[in-house]
């Protein structure tokens, strides 16, 4: 696992764009930490890297928000597992046509509460931890990505 510290939102907003702008069609994004930690933050960041205007809020009600623009590199499917009480319900929003999409890139928040899920699927795995004024960003990278997105500071 690698590691990151980011100073504010928009360091956290900047190194998310650099992972949308790299991210090929595709790809599988799980993010993790703790309520408040920046991964919406980092969620918007990537949307913006993948060339979407929209601001994007977090799915935790609506489950799963899909962004279709004609600009923008990909379609971003943003899924969050916060609020989803059993497996079934992911199976009835569809996620596994959702996550074998070749035409979209896939964010997923609080993708840990159901691993089984994304199990053998390549991802690049983002966790966000608070740390004295900003964050700490530790990354597994499953698709060779990151001496792209983190070779240099932001």
């Amino acid at each position: 696992m690698k590691s990151l510290y980011l100073r504010d939102s928009e360091e956290t907003q900047k190194i998310g764009y650099k992972i949308g702008a790299l991210i090929p069609k595709g790809s599988l994004v799980l993010l993790s930490g703790t309520l408040g930690t920046g991964k919406s933050t980092l969620c918007q960041g990537i949307a913006k890297g993948l060339g979407h205007t929209v601001q994007i809020s977090s799915p935790s009600f609506t489950l799963l928000n899909t962004y279709t623009q004609k600009h923008a590199k990909a379609v971003l499917n943003h899924l969050d597992f916060y609020n989803i009480e059993n497996l079934e319900h992911l199976e009835r929003i569809g996620i596994y046509d959702v996550l074998e999409a070749e035409d979209n890139v896939c964010l997923i928040e609080w993708w840990e509460k159901f691993p089984e899920v994304t199990q053998g699927l390549p991802a690049l795995k983002l966790q966000l931890k608070l740390e004295g004024e900003g964050r700490r960003l530790d990354w597994v990278d499953e698709l060779n990505l990151s001496q792209e997105i983190f070779a240099e500071r932001i």
